[in-house]
């Protein structure tokens, strides 16, 4: 399947369709959850929309129109807390910068949909723990192979 639906990670009324082909992003208001929703989450920062995805290539994260196939890249999360509530999250592959992201933190309410952790609710510190350990990596890499039967 092409298109994925995902919920919006800072706000889940909102569920977010992307097709993992095209790159075409759009997002429907779904403040009842009737959308059945596929593995992924995404969170929108000023112009980014970003956003991982199962896919049977493995986890596919998108900044916007750009796609990175995870688990087929020598790739590494970094980061940082920065003053004033906000964060900076980068993404290196091979060791080139490919994403260089500074955003404002969300508000930290503990959530039963997330978490009780700041690192639950952050879309970007959750990513950044999916390769805190090689163990981590790999369960991250197969939770999101989507392997269709």
């Amino acid at each position: 399947m092409m298109e994925k639906n995902i919920r919006n990670m800072d706000d889940n009324r909102w569920c977010g369709i992307y097709n993992t082909e095209t790159g075409l992003f759009s997002e429907v208001y779904d403040e009842l959850f009737k959308i059945e929703v596929d593995i992924g989450n995404y969170v929108k920062k000023a112009e980014i929309v970003i956003g991982v995805v199962n896919h049977f290539r493995g986890p596919l994260l998108f900044v916007n129109d750009r796609k990175y196939f995870l688990k087929e890249m020598n790739y590494e999360f970094i980061y940082t807390h920065l003053p004033d509530a906000k964060g900076k999250f980068q993404l290196v592959i091979n060791g080139e910068e490919k994403e260089n992201l500074i955003y404002n933190k969300p508000d930290f309410v503990p959530s039963p949909s997330w978490g009780d952790l700041e690192e639950d609710v952050d879309f970007f510190q959750w990513l950044w723990r999916r390769e805190e350990s090689p163990e981590a990596k790999a369960k991250f890499h197969e939770f999101y192979t989507h392997n269709p039967v």
